[in-house]
């Protein structure tokens, strides 16, 4: 499993396809606006309330495979 945390949505469509040529889940949890913090480097709150419920979905979801 593979999730989307580049700063920028190039770099994550690139992850995200070389993710999927070798079979490997994508998550993408679609962080808000303004996601990351002046560092870009860390989430902000409101990025986390969207980034860990897509977390456990996805872990959930390959746990019950």
């Amino acid at each position: 499993m593979v999730i989307a945390v580049a700063a920028d949505e190039r770099t994550n469509r690139a992850i995200e396809a070389a993710a999927v040529a070798r079979g490997v889940r994508f998550i993408d949890p679609h962080l808000p606006p303004g996601a990351k913090m002046g560092d870009g480097i860390h989430f902000t709150a409101a990025a986390y309330k969207a980034w860990v419920p897509a977390l456990e979905a996805a872990i959930s979801a390959e746990c019950t495979m």
